[in-house]
């Protein structure tokens, strides 16, 4: 189809551009001249028909598939493992300690003591004491006392009283009013109405019947007198105990039940608010001005006096003197002699002897034992269990659903022509309508605006 559509367009552009002369070739024809005839010198109009696209919404039945979930009860085999005890006698190895006798040879070490005689030779010393003269130099001191003159320097101090000029620099107070701004808050009551639920309770009498009951109750019956024949006494013997059912006429109970019933109503309360108050305050600032002060000081100065002394010390002079001494002095001299001593030391001698001894050896002695155990012997168990499963089903559903639909509507247009313009202009309405309207607007005889 859209071939077709564009074929009278290409035959129109090819004709305009190949059947005119140079002058009606220009701009493929469109600004020619010589096709609009004399009559045609006052304007008119055109009409065309052209499609307008008009877009509606319609509601179309639509089938939908939608998932039911149902409930089915179905039979599932279950296994179950279930535990059997079997008794089971078996063989444990049990081992004893047992002693076994054997007989060894063994050398018993036995020890004596022997006294054996050693000589040897020992230097033993011998003190003497001999006097012997010893010269020596002795120095002896001599000691006098003799007086002699010191002079010495001392430093006498004088104490003078001098005044000083002391400046220092003091923090003098000076106290000043200012205005401050404060913010302070205060609470103010608001009154308001404030509906309230509150629950009231009523009592209201309430009936209850009770109805027939049925009661089974044992009777027995009245005894009699009688006389024993082995004791010849008289004897009470009970009647028979019978079971009967007896009827216990209802009855109407009346009690007060509480009922709660909630009540609305409108009460007045106070709330406060917060509300924020601006005023200036007076404060006093206190401030601290730096002030020079002059103050004379009364200063002790201590100066020093030199000042010279004799002193008169006594010395004790000592003087050594040489002088040689002779002493006799004992002196102890040791010299040594030998002497031969002979000596009896005791000594162990050891010798091995051969001994035959009985000895016990442990020994494991392997025995078994029947020992019955009881172990627990898996079994596989089927079992039917019903089970619920769920499973979808699909079902249609129609439904209406809105659809946008695009159609086609004829519209009448009207186009004011002037003949003053070039008439090839047509040509390029003729080419708007065709594109706008398609080919209904060639097969209306559109005529390019050059008649009628």
């Amino acid at each position: 189809m859209k071939r077709f559509f564009w074929a009278p367009v290409i035959a129109l552009v090819a004709g305009a551009v190949f059947t005119g002369n140079a002058a009606q070739a220009a701009f493929f024809g469109v600004a020619s001249y010589s096709c609009c005839p004399p009559q045609a010198a006052q304007p008119h109009q055109h009409c065309f028909t052209r499609w307008k696209r008009v877009v509606e919404t319609e509601e179309r039945e639509v089938c939908e598939v939608v998932w039911e979930k149902q409930e089915e009860t179905i039979t599932k085999t279950v296994y179950e493992t279930q535990w059997k005890e079997e008794q089971v006698t078996c063989y444990k190895t049990k081992y004893e300690l047992a002693y076994k006798e054997v007989k060894r040879k063994v050398l018993k070490p036995v020890f004596e003591t022997v006294e054996k005689e050693v000589t040897y030779t020992v230097c033993k010393p011998v003190v003497e004491t001999i006097e012997k003269e010893v010269c020596q130099t002795v120095v002896k001191p001599i000691r006098r006392t003799i007086e002699k003159e010191i002079r010495y320097t001392v430093c006498k101090p004088v104490i003078e009283t001098q005044m000083k000029e002391v400046r220092y620099t003091v923090l003098k107070p000076v106290v000043e009013t200012q205005m401050k701004e404060v913010t302070r808050f205060e609470c103010v009551p608001v009154e308001e109405e404030v509906e309230v639920e509150r629950k009231v309770c009523e009592w209201k009498t309430e009936v209850i019947e009770c109805p027939d009951k049925e009661v089974t109750r044992c009777i027995q019956e009245p005894g009699c007198w009688t006389i024993d024949p082995c004791s010849l006494l008289p004897v009470y013997v009970p009647g028979e105990t019978k079971v009967v059912k007896m009827t216990i006429p209802g009855r109407k109970i009346t009690r007060r039940v509480p009922v709660v019933k909630t009540v609305k109503e409108k009460v007045k309360r106070i709330r406060y608010e917060r509300r924020e108050v601006k005023e200036q305050v007076p404060v006093k600032v206190c401030r601290f001005v730096k002030e020079e002060v002059v103050k004379k000081v009364p200063v002790k100065v201590c100066r020093w006096i030199k000042e010279e002394r004799v002193k008169k010390v006594p010395v004790t002079v000592c003087e050594w003197k040489v002088e040689t001494v002779t002493k006799k002095v004992p002196v102890k001299v040791c010299r040594f002699v030998k002497e031969t001593v002979v000596k009896k030391i005791p000594v162990k001698v050891c010798r091995l002897v051969e001994e035959e001894v009985t000895c016990k050896v442990p020994v494991l002695v392997a025995k078994k034992v029947p020992v019955t155990v009881t172990r627990r012997v898996p079994v596989c168990v089927k079992k039917e269990v019903p089970v619920k499963v769920t499973r979808c089903v699909p079902k249609i559903v129609r439904k209406k659903v809105p659809v946008q639909v695009c159609r086609l509507v004829p519209e009448c247009v009207c186009v004011e022509h002037n003949p003053c313009q070039p008439c090839g202009l047509g040509l390029l309405d003729a080419l708007h309508g065709l594109l706008h309207a398609g080919c209904a607007g060639l097969a209306k005889g559109h005529d390019g605006g050059c008649s009628k």
